[in-house]
């Protein structure tokens, strides 16, 4: 991932001749980086995942109440 500035604008990157994609984020480790270095693609992840879980655990509460 090239992470933004104002020198490396147009950068390309080869590997054996062949050129790699630009990706706006990425998964590393269990954390999405985006190229700006800011958290939003990783807490929109995240506030997904919370919501499935609370939904199953609201209906777990109902059932035994």
């Amino acid at each position: 991932m090239v992470f933004p500035s104002g020198k490396n604008n147009g950068i390309t990157v080869l590997i054996n001749g062949h050129q790699i994609a630009k990706v706006h984020s990425s998964k590393y480790l269990g954390l999405y980086i985006d190229d700006d270095l800011n958290w939003k693609n990783h807490i929109e992840y995240i506030y997904g995942k919370l919501l499935i879980l609370v939904g199953i655990f609201y209906k777990i509460r109902i059932n035994y109440l």
